[in-house]
């Protein structure tokens, strides 16, 4: 459970400012967004192609937050600051503030 809440704490720690939710608000407050949200297919467009997303409700609190941040357009226009050839990429913002109080 340790690791549980700070993989949540990780995953808010990058969303924009106007996502932030109080530190003893987090599990309320995805869960309720996930029950008004059902959405669980995700489609991701890109110059090569689209990526589509299957979302379980085995991890309800990652669901709600990955569509929360997506309906805000956390994701509309990601910077890739780490690119390894052939292997993977890194995107975010290096200088995204601390957002749970």
């Amino acid at each position: 459970m340790k690791y549980f809440g700070l993989l949540i704490l990780s995953i808010l720690a990058a969303c924009k400012t106007d996502l932030n939710i109080q530190n003893d608000q987090v599990e309320k407050t995805l869960l309720e967004y996930g029950a008004q949200n059902p959405e669980k297919n995700v489609t991701i467009t890109t110059d090569f192609g689209k990526i589509e997303l299957k979302l379980y409700e085995d991890t309800p609190l990652h669901r709600a937050n990955f569509i929360r941040t997506i309906k805000s357009g956390h994701y509309d226009s990601p910077e890739f600051y780490r690119i390894v050839s052939s292997f993977m990429i890194q995107g975010g913002d290096l200088d995204a503030k601390r957002l749970i109080s």
